[in-house]
């Protein structure tokens, strides 16, 4: 899953060039396959995200990790589109699941980590892009 996530991304930021629709097809194809409704995920308000991740009640980390990659990937689509607001709003829950995920408890991935990827948000986010 980790390196289908990072070659969504290379289409997202240049390693690859991939049109926007067929990176969100694949996107929401890959979260069906986890078992995640990433349309359903951006309805929900950034508190009940929690629900979706911690549905026994204690954060599943690996799912907490791999929502919020789905939404800072789906931030930075919607920044390559020009879409502020919805390139905001999906860092912003990103952020919000990223904070939860002790990385001490996830698989080794090939993709920055979750201290790498807070910092990176939280710049994007104070830069408003």
């Amino acid at each position: 899953m980790a390196q289908e996530l990072g070659r969504l991304a290379g289409g997202i930021w240049g390693e690859r060039s991939g049109s926007v629709e067929t990176i969100r097809t694949e996107l929401d194809a890959l979260a069906s396959q986890a078992g995640l409704d990433l349309a359903l995920a951006h309805r929900l308000t950034p508190e009940s995200l929690g629900m979706l991740v911690a549905p026994a009640g204690s954060t599943d980390p690996t799912r907490c990790w791999l929502l919020a990659e789905m939404f800072y990937l789906t931030g930075r689509l919607s920044q390559r589109e020009i879409e502020v607001e919805a390139a905001q709003e999906s860092f912003r829950r990103a952020l919000t699941l990223y904070r939860r995920v002790d990385p001490h408890r996830l698989p080794d991935v090939e993709i920055p980590g979750v201290d790498e990827r807070i910092a990176d948000i939280e710049q994007r986010l104070a830069d408003r892009t």
